[in-house]
């Protein structure tokens, strides 16, 4: 496959819109109503202080310019209330741009904030405005701390930070994390001189894009210059690797350990799909440890490590994330692992195989919702026995499509997620692959374009000691996002009621 750049962004400048929009309403505002500066002056005071007082990190147009948006509905009440005569309120302002400046700054840009906005907020000065735009300076974070808390708060700001400027450093400096072993496998496949592998690396691809272990998938596809799967094993967010440079050390020593290092050759089995009431596998790979992907019907997502235990000296077993769930039940999946490990054959003719990555135009990333501008399909036979599998780079299926796929790829293939982060909250709604008949018809034509030859099989196993999240800092996580869920509708609330008490002044 050969390696293109995909602009995640489509065709052009995402922003360049916005920012003319914002631009034209803010200048036509002045033109109207001049008492509007004040509104564009503090909302850049409140950047500067995050950006600069904050020690955030350093700000930049994209930034500024969700300011001004996040600002402008109330800026136009403002124009409106001036337009036609009303003494318009300063305070509701001070309310949002003081939620900005504590949220993503600190105690001390908060203050910062406060002392230098005054002089606009309150024009001319006087006691009462004064008091007024403190107390609505000041209630807002409060509500916001008590909330959250001041660990929810660290977490908040460096994820906003993590997400919007891309920086991970800030979010990965206050997870501790604990250092664990963890264990990798690897299916080899060999066709003629030419090798390449199926990954289960032992580790989350999470938490989010640009942090922790969530590029995964892209550093070890690109570093291996495709010749490298990686699937997604047992275990949920406790298994995120802590740092992103470790992550990208562990994918360079599992490239060394995967090519570089004696494997183990085994002997290939029949490949063949059952079911054990509402779980389902397909087996791939050696009969010694084979790879065995699981889906339950109703909807499967993050399987823990703990419902398998038993069995991961055995095989290896990936979760396909293939119907998308809120809740999933574990029931009788120790069966169907049972069933799965007893119904192996061993291949005793010709075994064939394909593994390939195929390449996904622009048009096509943006229609079916993909994190990245690949596809791979991995196929074996043995005699006339084929399975084939599609593995997409995308954070588990929306439900809708995942029936429909399904349904359009049966007797074709089994399609497979990799639950990829690396596009996760950047603001694009990447996630969850949806319906896209362009993609179906690309799939399709690469499932006949992938034939099978003559392979050898192997598998190659490890140990190594990381640096993860652990189910500490993931329960510290899990209960934080209960809390932000109720936090969440104080925080709209703060929004909601100064847009509605304008409203009421115009009516």
């Amino acid at each position: 496959m050969r390696k293109t750049k995909t602009n995640k962004n489509g065709n052009g400048n995402p922003y360049k819109l916005k920012l003319y929009l914002i631009i034209s309403l803010y200048m036509f505002s002045l033109i109207i109503v001049h008492e509007i500066w004040r509104i564009i002056a503090s909302t850049l005071i409140a950047y500067i202080v995050i950006f600069i007082i904050g020690r955030r990190s350093a700000g930049n147009m994209k930034t500024l310019l969700s300011f001004y948006l996040y600002i402008l509905p109330m800026a136009i009440l403002y124009d409106i209330l001036w337009k036609f005569g009303r003494n318009a309120p300063f305070w509701f302002i001070s309310t949002q741009l003081s939620l900005i400046a504590y949220g993503l700054g600190n105690i001390t840009s908060l203050l910062v904030y406060w002392i230098s906005a005054l002089p606009l907020l309150v024009f001319p000065i006087n006691f009462n405005g004064i008091v007024l735009y403190t107390i609505s300076t000041m209630i807002p974070p409060l509500v916001l701390y008590i909330s959250l808390s001041k660990k929810g708060l660290e977490y908040v700001r460096t994820a906003v930070i993590a997400v919007t400027d891309y920086k991970g450093d800030l979010f990965e400096q206050i997870i501790k994390g604990s250092e664990e072993n963890i264990t990798w496998n690897a299916l080899l496949i060999k066709n003629g001189n030419r090798v390449k592998a199926i990954l289960e690396p032992g580790i989350h691809y999470g938490p989010f894009k640009g942090v922790g272990s969530s590029d995964f998938p892209r550093y070890i596809v690109n570093l291996t210059d495709y010749k490298v799967l990686p699937l997604h094993g047992c275990g949920s967010h406790e298994k995120n690797v802590v740092s992103s440079n470790d992550m990208k050390r562990y994918v360079r020593y599992l490239f060394s350990k995967i090519f570089k290092s004696s494997e183990n050759s085994c002997k290939p089995l029949i490949p063949f799909q059952g079911s054990y009431n509402d779980w389902s596998y397909l087996v791939f790979g050696c009969k010694k440890k084979p790879l065995i992907l699981l889906w339950n019907i109703k909807g499967s997502e993050d399987i823990s490590c703990d419902a398998v235990k038993e069995f991961l000296d055995k095989a290896i077993i990936v979760d396909s994330h293939c119907i998308e769930t809120d809740k999933m039940s574990l029931f009788d999946i120790k069966e169907a692992l049972k069933n799965a490990l007893n119904g192996i054959e061993e291949c005793r003719s010709e075994t064939r195989c394909c593994l390939e990555f195929f390449h996904v135009d622009n048009n096509i990333i943006k229609e079916a919702n993909l994190c990245e501008n690949w596809f791979a399909l991995f196929k074996q036979c043995c005699d006339n026995n084929c399975k084939t599998i599609v593995v997409i780079p995308s954070n588990n299926i929306e439900v809708v499509s995942s029936t429909r796929y399904m349904n359009a790829l049966r007797g074709l293939a089994h399609m497979v997620t990799i639950d990829d982060h690396s596009c996760i909250s950047d603001g694009s709604n990447k996630g969850a692959l949806v319906w896209s008949d362009n993609f179906l018809k690309l799939v399709k034509d690469s499932i006949r374009n992938c034939v099978p030859s003559s392979c050898e099989l192997s598998f190659k196993s490890g140990e190594v000691k990381l640096k993860l999240w652990g189910n500490d800092t993931f329960k510290e996580l899990s209960d934080l996002m209960k809390r932000g869920k109720k936090a969440w509708y104080l925080v709209l609330g703060l929004y909601i009621l100064p847009i509605v008490i304008l409203v009421a002044y115009i009516v």
